[in-house]
């Protein structure tokens, strides 16, 4: 598949390939191992790093394989490795068996010189076979791989640069730097918080990472100094982890907000902020973008003979950090492969921009190459691609869609055979418009039937990042990147329970449903039990602290007023202690109160800006004297049908009604209708199901009040 329009200084062949050979074989006799009389056997490989004739391999890189027909490498000292450059000569190293017990890697001690042709010998004193192959080095320095790929980052965040502002106001009592969020949509949205990690796209200087409840307000926040955090998330082993852009690494915390490991690229890479996967056996994907110099006049007409072409790599790491597979775009895509819209006679040519990885569990992993709008299936044993949906090389026939996913994100294996689902930005749509849409795959016929597709009303346009995200209740979470509302919590039929808006870049939302242990509380939540209006009662929760050092309670908020703390702040707690709290409930009207408390230690010097917190949840409930269900009432009103669908009829006995409120669980009035007075009336309530009151004025000034019930289509 490769061609040889890669540029290489002529230092590859300044050594005769016999010498090479020669060369090899000596060093293979002077270790004391010699050559069988079949020198060169077949290749015996499932799995070899670098390929065979690989270009563009970068100098740092190891050498690893796996056998065919072999699941365990037993004895590191079944095999001799030996490396020749063209200009290094005799390249030595040091060999092991990966935690695997399949993967033989040979780490030179020293990088291999730019531009030069590496020729690997293989002995396998187990079979007596020898086997020979050879690769060439890239000559393009990491620091100008760096400067690339950095000019790149930041030239897409300035394309919508005029289309967010930032306010320059931070919220009520926070540090700057963490959005103003604005809730445009509230209609019982999942538990747990929202994972972001903003940027604002002006300065660029400081970054947050932040988890957010459903009202908007900061669980957790962490300034992060001259850095641009993202892709802040849970991962599959339970720790939490994002990106620092600017050492271009992953850090990995564990559920104390500790950062415990650092995650680099292998092989003199630098790891790519899009994705990170860290799994319960120490192993670690990642991907790896891999800036060449390519003579394009050769591939394009006008193309660029200096061009700089990026390529994508994804990495397996073991839990030393060492590549156990590696996969090349270089080795499997041409650059032909990308969108239309991606200019091939530029000086910097993005041909796959890959964005997510997805490893499935029969050894295969799925990956998201957005500039070539594509969604591809890889064998990880051997790195042979399985299939591939989308762009100019899809193998599937699209059963019911007229168009097909563009420039995408995020593509995820769902839950069912065959189900996928990309969030797609929709930059070749027009008009344009984003989405996340879901796919049933068949591999066998090669058929894509649209599945489903989330899509905002009036549309959203994310032009780049962006995620979807499917939680266990069946609900999904999109994350429209660059578009404006930013964040959107679907349920399967496409209702919207809950949306975000910000004017701040954040490259993935995630929800989780999960709460920090450094701060433990006796009870998730607690329950106050009925009173009445203007009368109060109190409780207790208790506080521990979980971490190894001391915190301080120094901030406690509500989202509503029923509820209030009676303590004085700030209260201390050493490592393991645990001290009680004292709230209060206190409403002043009818209704079903549920309200949060949030426990913050608060951090605000000019080292560290951070909040950790613990929330409890409240409940309580505010009958009248008269009673929620009087029998009085029913004396002389008469409610029907309750349950009620979508029209509900009160008829008085005695006096006549001149007002009905319709009040919500939290005691809130929704509704007011006022009436000159009558015995009868009908009232229309385009109202989500749920417990309801009807609280009724008549014309002799009586106050009458009873619950109502609002279901669906059914009792």
């Amino acid at each position: 598949m490769l061609q040889n329009y890669f540029q290489y200084p002529l230092t590859v062949s300044t050594i005769n390939n016999n010498i090479v050979i020669s060369l090899m074989a000596c060093l293979l006799l002077f270790s004391g191992k010699e050559l069988s009389s079949q020198s060169q056997s077949s290749n015996p490989f499932v799995y070899l790093s670098p390929l065979p004739e690989a270009r563009m391999v970068n100098p740092e890189s190891s050498i690893a394989f796996r056998l065919k027909n072999k699941n365990q490498i037993t004895d590191v000292s079944d095999f001799n490795v030996a490396v020749v450059g063209s200009v290094s000569l005799e390249i030595p190293g040091n060999a092991y068996i990966a935690s695997d017990g399949i993967t033989y890697i040979f780490k030179p001690i020293r990088p291999f010189q730019p531009g030069e042709m590496v020729e690997v010998g293989i002995q396998n004193d187990e079979t007596n076979t020898f086997f020979s192959y050879r690769f060439y080095i890239s000559n393009t320095p990491l620091s100008f791989q760096k400067e690339v790929l950095t000019e790149i980052i930041y030239s897409s965040i300035d394309s919508v640069t005029d289309q967010l502002q930032p306010d320059k106001t931070a919220p009520k009592d926070l540090p700057h730097g963490l959005p103003d969020i604005t809730i445009t949509h509230f209609d019982d949205p999942s538990p747990g918080y929202l994972f972001l990690a903003t940027m604002d796209n002006k300065a660029r200087s400081d970054g947050y990472l932040a988890m957010y409840d459903n009202l908007a307000n900061p669980v957790f926040y962490r300034i992060l100094p001259g850095n641009t955090g993202s892709d802040f998330k849970i991962q599959p082993n339970g720790n939490l982890s994002y990106h620092g852009r600017t050492n271009w690494e992953f850090y990995e915390m564990n559920p104390f907000f500790e950062v415990i490991d650092t995650i680099r690229a292998k092989n003199g890479l630098l790891a790519d902020n899009h994705e990170l996967l860290l799994f319960g056996n120490g192993h670690k994907f990642l991907l790896a973008y891999d800036p060449q110099l390519v003579d394009m006049s050769l591939i394009v007409p006008g193309g660029n003979p200096q061009a700089t072409v990026i390529g994508l790599v994804i990495q397996e790491l073991d839990e030393n950090h060492e590549v156990v597979f590696q996969w090349r775009s270089w080795d499997h895509f041409q650059i032909t492969d990308a969108d239309d819209e991606i200019n091939l006679s530029g000086s910097i040519i993005d041909y796959v921009h890959g964005n997510s990885i997805e490893i499935d569990t029969d050894s295969s992993m799925m990956i998201s190459s957005r500039n070539m709008s594509e969604v591809t299936r890889i064998n990880r044993n051997n790195g042979e691609i399985i299939w591939r949906f989308g762009g100019k090389q899809n193998q599937f026939q699209i059963e019911n869609e007229t168009q097909l996913f563009c420039q995408q994100h995020d593509a995820r294996i769902m839950s069912g055979l065959n189900h996928i689902s990309v969030f797609d930005n929709g930059n070749c749509h027009l008009p344009h418009f984003s989405c996340a849409a879901e796919y049933l795959l068949d591999d066998q016929l090669m058929t894509a039937t649209l599945v489903n597709r989330f899509r905002g009303n009036p549309d959203i346009f994310g032009s780049f990042m962006g995620n979807a995200q499917r939680l266990d209740n069946g609900r999904t979470v999109v994350g429209w990147g660059s578009g404006i509302p930013s964040i959107t919590e679907f349920d399967s039929t496409g209702n919207i329970h809950l949306q975000f808006s910000f004017n701040y870049i954040n490259y993935r939302a995630f929800r989780f449903n999960w709460q920090s242990p450094c701060l433990l509380s006796n009870s998730d939540s607690m329950d106050f039990d009925t009173i009445h209006p203007g009368d109060s009662t109190s409780s207790q929760v208790e506080i521990t602290n979980n971490f190894h050092e001391q915190m301080e309670i120094n901030k406690v908020f509500f989202h509503g007023h029923a509820f209030k703390l009676t303590d004085e702040l700030p209260v201390t707690l050493s490592p393991n202690e645990t001290k009680s709290f004292t709230i209060r409930f206190v409403p002043d009207s009818l209704g079903i109160f549920n309200d949060v408390v949030t426990f913050c230690h608060d951090i605000d010097t000019e080292v560290l800006k951070q909040r950790i917190s613990r929330q409890v949840f409240l409940s309580g409930k505010t009958i009248s004297n008269n009673g929620i269900d009087d029998p009085l009432f029913s004396a002389h009103f008469k409610v029907y049908p309750n349950p009620f669908i979508n029209q509900l009829y009160i008829e008085s006995t005695t006096s006549e009604i001149t007002e009905v409120f319709l009040i919500n669980y939290l005691g809130k009035i929704i509704l007011i209708q006022s009436f000159e007075g009558k015995k009868t009336v009908a009232l229309n309530l385009d109202i989500a199901p749920g417990i309801y009151f009807i609280k009724l004025g008549t014309k002799d000034h009586q106050k009458w009040i009873t619950r109502i019930i609002k279901t669906n289509n059914s009792f």
